[in-house]
Formats: C-alpha cells, sequence, structure tokens
C-alpha cells in the first residue's frame, strides 16, 4: 500500500486506535466497516490524485475502466446496506426509522456519483479531461466521505444502546450474504482486483493486516489469475 492515497479525504481512524470505549460486539461491527469505508475512500483518492496525469490512450481507457470498478463497488455496498442490513438494525432494535439518517445520506451523494459514473461509462479516451473528472468528484465526495465517517459513530452507538452482540450477529449475517451475492453477480476480473488494489494493509500500524479476511488461496488467484485480464487498469491502484 502506497500512504499518497490518504489524501485529500482523510481515512478513517478505527474506534480501538481512537479509545473508544465500547462492547467486543461494537467494536467489531465499526471496526470492519471503518476499514471498508478506508478502501472506498483510498480508491478514490488514487482516482483524483492520478486523474490528471494520463495522456496516452490506452492508459485512459484503462483508467476509465478503473473509475466504473470503484463506482460498482460503492453502489454494491450502499443497496447491500439499504435492502439488507438497515433492515436488520431497524428489526432488531425494534426502531423502523433507526438508519434513516444514513439513508438521506446515501441520496446526498448519489446522483453526483451518477453524474460521474456516466462521464466514466460514455466518455471515449481521445474526449478524457482529469480536471473534468476532479471536478466531478468535488461535486460529491465532500458529503460522500462525510457520511461515511459518521457511519461508524452511528454504528457504535447503536451496538452500545442495543446490544453489541446483536449488532455484530447482524453485521456478520449480512457479510456472508454479501459475499454469497457477490460470489453469484459480480465479475471476479474486476472485484476482485479493484478491491484488494485498495486494500491498506500497513494502517494503524498494520493492525488489520488480515482484513478482509478471505479463505488463505484468493489473494493468490487474484493475483495469478483475475487480475491479469484488465492488468493495466490495476496499475492505478495505490
Amino acid at each position: 500500500a502506497r500512504p499518497w492515497a490518504n489524501r485529500p479525504y482523510p481515512l478513517i481512524t478505527t474506534p480501538t486506535a481512537k479509545g473508544a470505549k465500547a462492547s467486543v460486539g461494537s467494536i467489531h461491527v465499526a471496526t470492519g466497516m471503518a476499514l471498508a469505508h478506508n478502501l472506498f475512500i483510498r480508491y478514490l483518492n488514487s482516482i483524483y490524485l492520478q486523474a490528471t496525469g494520463i495522456t496516452r490512450s490506452e492508459d485512459v481507457d484503462a483508467f476509465l475502466l478503473y473509475c466504473r470498478a470503484w463506482c460498482t463497488i460503492i453502489h454494491e455496498h450502499h443497496q447491500g446496506e439499504e435492502t439488507t442490513f438497515f433492515s436488520m438494525i431497524a428489526e432488531y432494535t425494534a426502531e423502523k426509522d433507526i438508519m434513516k439518517t444514513s439513508v438521506e445520506q446515501h441520496n446526498a451523494f448519489d446522483s453526483g456519483i451518477q453524474v460521474f459514473e456516466k462521464y466514466v461509462t460514455e466518455t471515449p479516451p481521445k474526449d478524457y479531461s482529469g480536471s473534468t473528472l476532479r471536478t466531478l468528484i468535488d461535486n460529491f465526495a465532500p458529503a460522500l466521505v462525510k457520511h461515511l465517517h459518521a457511519e461508524i459513530s452511528t454504528l457504535l452507538s447503536i451496538g452500545e444502546e442495543f446490544g453489541g452482540e446483536k449488532l455484530r450477529k447482524s453485521y456478520d449475517e449480512w457479510e456472508k450474504q454479501v459475499m454469497k451475492e457477490s460470489r453469484a453477480k459480480s465479475d471476479p476480473y474486476v472485484m476482485l482486483p479493484a478491491g484488494f488494489g485498495a486494500v491498506d494493509r500497513a494502517f494503524e500500524n498494520g493492525a488489520h493486516r488480515n482484513w478482509p479476511e478471505f479463505p488463505w488461496f484468493v489473494p493468490y488467484l487474484n493475483k495469478f489469475v483475475f487480475a491479469r485480464t484488465h492488468a493495466k487498469a490495476w496499475q492505478f491502484s495505490p
């Protein structure tokens, strides 16, 4: 992992590193979500920082694919939250609107991401403009990053008020469902290298080096099989 991708949008400090006092279950969920959100932020930072330095047509084409993969990852995450995880939280807390603020925050940046996605999907390499891409990111990123940070505190508070272990059970069930759906629907030649490429195993002095938890052989499959198909795109990974 390269630390240059830790800006311009700030990463999230995990609860333990901040000295938060909470149950094991609450810390587990808030930490897992913080690390996932940091993946999205580092990936977006890498797009932003490299956007204006790409000129060759073949590099632009690969970079646009790299950008589209980020869109897919962020869409799948937020759709999964709204359709499954938030419903689980509402059920176990008996508070049907408990995640309403998070949903409203999703709505605040969704249209901006859609405009960005349209650009990286429809723009021919010859018409690509790095400054235009940065402007599109500037239009949605502040609201997105604010949400990604805020949701960690929200989950920590819910766990402490309604039971951290119950929250952890919901979170773990949701993660299993996400993995199952991802294997069934997602393109492993895009999603695996895109995701692995934005993970920072050195974050917080390597305290989370084993995140995300996969069978030992999956990183090797990614490196020697899946990442090779669109190898030019993953050269932009941080």
